[in-house]
């Protein structure tokens, strides 16, 4: 994993720190994206940090588990965060809603449309550089 993205990772457990502090923080990351995948082995079994697919989301489960933050990727296999932000914004969740997008997205759009949708919610985008894929020629 790269070292920005294991930093932005250490900065948004330094925020909740600082919000909190002496408090073990739970942090419940959703979605299975390349970049997901690569936080979770970083961060293997680190205690506090739960990952989840998009399918196992649901109420109850943020009921239970009351995490302090949520890490999803902006647009993942079957959802966006958009879609994690309605549901959160219908539940009783009161944490953080961190987004990792890669450079080559438009997160300015993204930030905006969560700012208008949800002004009182604590949120932020994360962004990583993204590796530049090969392109192979078809013909």
């Amino acid at each position: 994993m790269s070292g920005a993205r294991s930093n932005t990772f250490r900065e948004m457990m330094a925020h909740l720190s600082e919000v909190a502090p002496g408090k073990t923080h739970t942090v419940l990351m959703v979605g299975k994206s390349p970049q997901m995948h690569d936080l979770e082995r970083h961060l293997g079994m680190c205690a506090g940090v739960l990952s989840i697919r998009y399918g196992d989301f649901s109420r109850d489960l943020i009921e239970r588990l009351k995490p302090d933050s949520i890490l999803c990727p902006a647009i993942g296999e079957d959802f966006d965060c958009i879609e994690i932000a309605d549901f959160l914004a219908s539940t009783c969740f009161q944490g953080t809603l961190r987004v990792f997008c890669g450079t080559e997205l438009h997160h300015g759009v993204i930030r905006r449309d969560l700012c208008s949708r949800y002004p009182n919610h604590d949120f932020d985008i994360l962004t990583f550089a993204t590796k530049p894929r090969a392109l192979t020629r078809l013909h």
